[in-house]
């Protein structure tokens, strides 16, 4: 739809008012259509960045971190919780 409204002639038709004056809506979708491409150009380069990253925060570490701790849906853990100060165990003061 966004390219059917970029390739759209400009026509009092195709224009809408705004507070800076009227903008055509050929012009519009056109800028939209570049921001997409700009998101999906860096999101495509932090993905390239992260899989070939050797170091501690690159694909292959996540991958040996989900492997070591890849347990069964049904495991049941035991789970403590220390409070901000670290004075309480198990739920208590």
């Amino acid at each position: 739809m966004l390219l059917t409204f970029a390739g759209a002639s400009k026509t009092q038709r195709n224009t809408i008012d705004t507070e800076e004056g009227e903008m055509n809506i050929g012009d519009v979708a056109h800028a939209l259509l570049l921001l997409v491409e700009k998101l999906i150009m860096f999101l495509m380069e932090g993905k390239t960045r992260f899989e070939q990253n050797p170091g501690n925060n690159g694909a292959q570490r996540v991958i040996a971190d989900w492997e070591k701790f890849d347990t069964p849906d049904n495991t049941e853990f035991d789970m403590t919780f220390d409070g901000p100060t670290s004075h309480g165990r198990n739920g208590k003061y």
